[in-house]
């Protein structure tokens, strides 16, 4: 029965990091990308509002996707560089690749 409540609070803990943290920090980089290119799109601020109080689910889930996007692009491009270029060109700025089992036994044997 301990066991099964520790499981229990231990996946609540995964999915409240999930939900929370990462969602909320991608909806908040893309309305910043959405502001930054809206030199592209000229639309007033007016008209910014009237569509997110009118489609609440729409601005989030647009926001979400440019930030999300966005943050994907620059992983795969910082990963691309790190296996083309020399392995000391970017030491000092990016860690060397480590097993993903690590922190999810880390995660897992917490007490």
């Amino acid at each position: 029965m301990k066991a099964l409540i520790f499981s229990s609070f231990l996946i609540f803990e995964i999915l409240d990091f999930f939900i929370s943290y990462l969602r909320a920090y991608e909806c908040i980089l893309g309305c910043v990308l959405l502001k930054c290119t809206n030199v592209l799109f000229e639309y007033t601020a007016e008209q910014w509002v009237n569509f997110a109080v009118s489609n609440v689910i729409g601005m989030l889930a647009l926001s979400w996707v440019v930030g999300i996007s966005y943050m994907l692009i620059v992983t795969l491009s910082v990963l691309q560089l790190r296996e083309v270029l020399h392995p000391g060109v970017l030491a000092k700025y990016i860690r060397p690749q480590v097993s993903q089992s690590v922190g999810l036994k880390a995660l897992f044997t917490r007490r």
